[in-house]
């Protein structure tokens, strides 16, 4: 018996890439800002003068070592306080529209936010926690020990949300017997947001303050494919029956 998938879900769904992309670039914004605003809020709480831009903050002050230490933590810490609280918030929620999926991304980019910053600490000493490493003369082997359990761990959390948006997928195509459609939903999903969201994200967030910033949108959120990796992986996670925001569109 051949199983039926109805036109709406049989091709990829371009309502789903544009809502899935719009909520994407929101969510990444957000947090870059809100991440780039602890470390101004921080600098002028310890008497610093913070100039706060859309991807950075400049400290027109000099600050000591142990405050310059508390700017550079405020933000990582602030983004996986982000990513914790709103995760626990969206795994008790089943709502499945446009918001559900932004609080989605956004607690997903909380964690990739702070852990990508472990990652790459013992190759960019100008980011937040390279500074921190700097000023304490952190061993590079401890780094990299930390970098090496930040990958692993950030995978591995990645990996555990691919139930939380497959409830994004229609339940007739969540099965074995549709596995192209599947694929199809959490590309439109997952694959066209992280595209198109990259190139938007790294233009919008102009000016970038180092050349290392073209590739924080693009690389950052790679691991996304994690969880759709998983996804695809495990036949048996259900889908939605009328995911909410198939519903949704602009103008309404």
């Amino acid at each position: 018996m051949s199983t039926v998938v109805s036109p709406s879900v049989a091709t990829p769904n371009n309502r789903l890439t544009l809502n899935a992309t719009c909520v994407y670039i929101a969510a990444f914004l957000l947090t870059e800002l809100l991440h780039e605003l602890a470390h101004a809020l921080m600098a002028l709480a310890l008497g610093g003068q913070p100039v706060l831009y859309n991807s950075s903050v400049r400290n027109l002050d000099s600050l000591s070592d142990s405050k310059q230490v508390l700017v550079a933590l405020a933000g990582p810490i602030f983004s996986l306080l982000q990513g914790l609280v709103v995760l626990v918030f969206v795994r008790r929620s089943q709502a499945t529209g446009p918001a559900a999926l932004f609080a989605l991304f956004f607690g997903a980019f909380g964690l990739i936010n702070f852990l990508g910053y472990l990652m790459i600490t013992p190759f960019v000493p100008y980011g937040d926690l390279g500074q921190v490493a700097a000023i304490w003369h952190l061993p590079m082997s401890l780094l990299l020990g930390v970098a090496v359990a930040a990958v692993i761990i950030l995978t591995a959390s990645i990996r555990r949300m691919a139930p939380l948006f497959m409830r994004f997928v229609p339940a007739e195509v969540a099965t074995p017997a549709t596995r192209a459609a599947k694929g199809r939903m959490l590309r439109a999903l997952i694959a066209w947001p992280w595209l198109i969201g990259s190139v938007l994200i790294t233009f919008l967030s102009w000016p970038l303050p180092t050349f290392a910033s073209f590739l924080v949108a693009p690389m950052s959120s790679m691991v996304l494919g994690a969880a759709w990796g998983a996804a695809m992986r495990q036949p048996e996670l259900p889908g939605s029956p009328a995911p909410a925001i198939f519903q949704w569109s602009w103008g309404r």
